[in-house]
């Protein structure tokens, strides 16, 4: 079981943002600007589940969602290698999404995802 990151206000729109990193981009600007409008999750997937399968994973963020989130999302925004992972979200689970945001991958850390939510 790995940890949920959570930034700005719960009463907001939530968006989980997906990675394979350590959840340090909520601390770049970009990232900062979505915190005024919208509520941030992030699963941090390293360190001891960071060889769990990409499936199973899926299923844990479903389980967050369904327990927090009431199974629904405003957004899923993927970057940094976790297109599986959204993939897998939006066909194996549950959860429900508004929107789908897919950073390309050497793109600055949440320019897409500031533009398309913004």
């Amino acid at each position: 079981m790995f940890q949920f990151l959570e930034s700005g206000s719960s009463q907001k729109p939530t968006v989980v943002l997906l990675n394979n990193g350590t959840g340090r981009y909520l601390e770049d600007s970009s990232f900062k600007e979505l915190q005024n409008h919208y509520h941030l999750v992030m699963p941090l997937m390293r360190g001891k589940d960071e060889k769990q399968e990409a499936a199973a994973k899926a299923h844990e963020i479903e389980a967050y969602v369904q327990k927090n989130c009431h199974g629904r999302v405003y957004a899923i925004c993927g970057f940094f290698g976790s297109w599986d992972l959204m993939k897998l979200l939006l066909t194996e689970t549950a959860v429900i999404s508004e929107k789908t945001v897919i950073e390309e991958e050497n793109a600055v850390p949440g320019s897409l995802i500031l533009s398309e939510l913004n």
